[in-house]
């Protein structure tokens, strides 16, 4: 709709990096709390500090959504993501549960680099159909990596694959018309502050879901 084509493809790329910065750095993160004691110990006695990190994570994604243009303004929103991914590492370091929370921030890491992967590959918009092989590649590494490298149930391991597929379906949806608008003009937008945006965006969805399945019900009772 009147932007260039390769504008979009560099702004998806932006986007998905930081995005897979964001998890990569959970992943390791909650590595090192799983096996060094002391780091374990020091975030279970220090419940203050993720109940902090957990309000300030959500009042960020608040004032940034609603304030998107001032947050937007260098360097306010390296700061910003910055300091979102600190909080948002100790959040899920804190909430961390074995290999499930593991196997679910190292799936998510995998399918962001393989979405920059395919903005990498692609000049044009990303759709679906292009999406798919890079979605169902994420999900099947994901899924093979902690099959063999762990012993996690296997319905376990199969709810988890599925549900990282259908956020990378979400991704693509998401990234082209919520975060971007449906102006699809990226030059309004900043890749550092649409990868804090997102998750609200996601939160949305689930409420959104659950409108739908009301109608659903509603509609199949009368």
């Amino acid at each position: 709709i009147g932007e260039r084509p390769n504008v979009r493809s560099v702004f998806l790329r932006k986007l998905y990096f930081l995005v897979a910065v964001q998890f990569f750095l959970a992943t390791i993160v909650q590595y090192f709390a799983g096996d060094f004691e002391s780091f374990r110990k020091f975030l279970d006695e220090q419940w203050i500090i993720a109940l902090v990190a957990g309000c300030l994570l959500a009042l960020l994604i608040l004032l940034v959504y609603f304030l998107r243009s001032t947050f937007r303004r260098t360097p306010l929103n390296v700061i910003t993501y910055v300091i979102f991914v600190l909080v948002l590492v100790y959040t899920i370091a804190y909430f961390s549960a074995g290999d499930l929370s593991y196997m679910v921030t190292t799936s998510l890491t995998i399918l962001s680099l393989s979405l920059f992967a395919y903005a990498l590959t692609t000049r044009l918009d990303l759709t679906f159909l292009g999406g798919t092989i890079y979605v169902l590649g994420a999900g099947l590494a994901s899924y093979g990596i902690f099959l063999i490298g762990t012993d996690m149930p296997f319905f376990t391991l199969v709810w988890v694959t599925l549900l990282m597929v259908t956020l990378g379906f979400y991704l693509i949806y998401d990234t082209r018309f919520l975060i971007v608008g449906q102006s699809l003009n990226s030059d309004n937008e900043d890749p550092f502050i649409s990868s804090i945006i997102i998750y609200l965006d996601i939160v949305f969805l689930v409420f959104r879901l659950l409108e739908n399945l009301g109608k659903v019900f509603k509609r199949n009772r009368y």
